[in-house]
């Protein structure tokens, strides 16, 4: 149940980089839960990277301590901890529905505020859309994700409205804010996506 929480938890939570306590207060449940569950983490090639990681990225932080770094670290640091939590997940199929459902929040106040001309900020010269995003590609990032689990989950649905759903998002939303959002290399990762 809490892994359930804490994937529908990540997408939302990102959305809001103003407010860095969110992804504390997630790395915080996912700490708790990796430590209740830590008799079922394996020691794998993926996890053995991500430890190293994670070290080199504890010594950037700790080289260059300031709010703005550390801020940075946890944000990163729930990514890494929400990929060894799932390996600990009994139920994936359960998870990756939630985690679908959980892109249609930030993704859905992204759209309207894009359609709505909010949302926008002078990049250099470049009027480009971040919506509720600080940087146009943790925007980028999120569509592109968002356009992976409705792939796999929601175009896959029996529900006729999910497939519709997932099919305006994946081929008309989706390429429109990341064109808005001037991601160039998104753009990229998009079409490799939908290969």
């Amino acid at each position: 149940m809490l892994i359930n929480i804490l994937f529908l938890s990540k997408p939302i939570f990102d959305m809001f980089y103003k407010y860095p306590i969110l992804d504390a207060v997630l790395v915080l449940f996912l700490i708790y839960y990796l430590i209740t569950n830590s008799k079922k983490v394996k020691l794998t090639k993926a996890n053995i990277l991500l430890l190293l990681l994670f070290f080199l990225l504890t010594r950037s932080l700790l080289m260059q301590f300031n709010l703005g770094t550390f801020t940075t670290y946890i944000k990163i640091a729930s990514a890494l901890m929400m990929f060894i939590a799932a390996q600990l997940n009994e139920y994936p199929h359960k998870t990756l529905r939630i985690i679908a459902l959980s892109y249609l929040i930030p993704l859905s106040v992204n759209s309207l505020l894009g359609l709505t001309g909010n949302g926008y900020i002078y990049w250099g010269d470049i009027l480009t859309f971040s919506g509720t995003y600080y940087y146009k590609t943790d925007l980028a990032i999120a569509i592109v994700l968002g356009v992976i689990f409705f792939r796999y989950y929601l175009f896959n649905s029996d529900s006729r409205n999910l497939k519709k759903i997932a099919f305006l998002f994946i081929f008309l939303i989706a390429p429109y804010l990341i064109i808005t959002a001037n991601s160039r290399m998104f753009i990229i990762v998009y079409g490799i996506t939908l290969i």
